[in-house]
């Protein structure tokens, strides 16, 4: 979709006024229409990096009436089991092959290149690599591969007749958080995972992003994904908090910080599958070898995605032998090749100048540690 100058206009004139709840904007729901305010999220996305003015994320917190009825309509048993609609397996091989070959199209896999681009700070290698993974993801759960996910086991017993038997069985009503940094990636993964099974999700991502699952959302919907099998909406935290504690779904996939993690394991008491923020070292020993390709990876781990994935270097342990080589300088020329222009690196908001150089004098109290200045 390409937007003109008075498009945008539009948007501002639209989006930067209080709105009565009968001016406010469509949303897509359920395959249908539930009105809800995205204040100034559309600025966001047309612009993420020149926000000025427009940089709050002013989302309504309106109610969660519709999305908790969805949810408990779903049973326990899920929507489908080895014993409850097993055709379904097979509909969802289907949609997974033809989503499989949808992103496999230069025009589309470009177009969800450069809308990850939009509201992420990634490289095009970097963000066509989400892509990339999400489509040979659905491609290998295409056919016959969905069903055999639920493949059972029987056991003999002690005498004729007897037989233990385990099934793979779904949750039912499930819910799915993600976080900003693979706005496609990591919900699409999330998301096939729960309905190959049988669970009914309701799908939250990070609202600065979730344009990207949205139009994912369509391009499966386009491939046979039946509209009332997923609930997608956007919110701030507060009110998927909310939501959460009163549709109470049976388990809750959760990605993101350490500090919600911890909340989230209280409040659903435990019905929770975490995977929160860490702090990943790397220790290099005193084999000093291929130091152009170490270089090269501990610049990809630092500061491709602007540090913001699951493999980012947090810190680097290093021998004193690889003092000795040209290590340390490999980094800091790869490292200064990267600009803000072609996304290589972000721009980072929430943290001040004061706050870095008051981390960096501490860590230089650190035995051994150094200081290496970019330009």
């Amino acid at each position: 979709m390409v937007l003109s100058r008075d498009t945008i206009h539009t948007f501002k004139q639209f989006y930067c006024k209080e709105k009565s709840e009968a001016e406010l904007p469509p949303r897509l729901f359920l395959g249908s229409i539930l009105p809800i305010f995205l204040g100034l999220f559309i600025l966001y996305l047309l612009r993420p990096l020149k926000l000025k003015r427009y940089q709050a994320l002013n989302l309504l917190k309106y109610k969660t009436w519709a999305f908790v009825e969805s949810l408990s309509k779903c049973p326990k048993h899920g929507l489908h089991n080895p014993f409850k609609s097993p055709e379904r397996y097979l509909l969802y091989g289907d949609i997974s092959a033809k989503a499989a070959h949808m992103l496999s199209l230069p025009k589309v896999s470009d177009f969800f290149t450069r809308l990850i681009q939009r509201v992420s700070p990634k490289s095009y290698q970097q963000a066509f690599g989400e892509v990339y993974v999400t489509q040979k993801f659905l491609e290998n759960f295409s056919g016959d591969q969905v069903r055999f996910l639920a493949r059972s086991f029987a056991v003999p017993g002690n005498h004729i007749g007897q037989q233990s038997h385990g099934y793979r069985w779904p949750y039912g009503p499930v819910s799915i958080i993600t976080p900003f940094n693979f706005p496609l990636e990591i919900p699409v993964l999330q998301l096939m995972g729960a309905l190959y099974m049988g669970n009914k999700p309701v799908l939250k991502v990070d609202s600065k992003v979730s344009i990207v699952m949205e139009q994912m959302m369509r391009l499966l919907h386009h491939c046979g994904l039946p509209a009332e099998d997923v609930d997608f909406i956007n919110s701030d935290g507060k009110t998927m908090n909310k939501l959460l504690m009163e549709a109470n779904p049976r388990m809750t996939l959760f990605t993101g910080s350490s500090r919600v993690a911890e909340k989230l394991a209280v409040d659903m008491k435990g019905r929770v599958k975490l995977e929160d923020a860490g702090f990943d070292w790397k220790i290099l020993g005193p084999d000093v070898e291929e130091v152009d390709y170490v270089a090269w990876v501990c610049d990809q781990d630092a500061y491709a995605c602007s540090g913001q994935k699951c493999s980012a270097q947090s810190i680097l342990f290093m021998h004193e032998n690889w003092s000795t080589s040209s290590l340390i300088s490999k980094i800091k020329d790869l490292a200064e090749r990267r600009k803000l222009e072609d996304l290589t690196v972000g721009p980072v908001l929430t943290v001040t100048t004061d706050a870095m150089l008051e981390h960096k004098k501490k860590l230089l109290q650190i035995t051994g540690s150094k200081h290496n200045h970019l330009r």
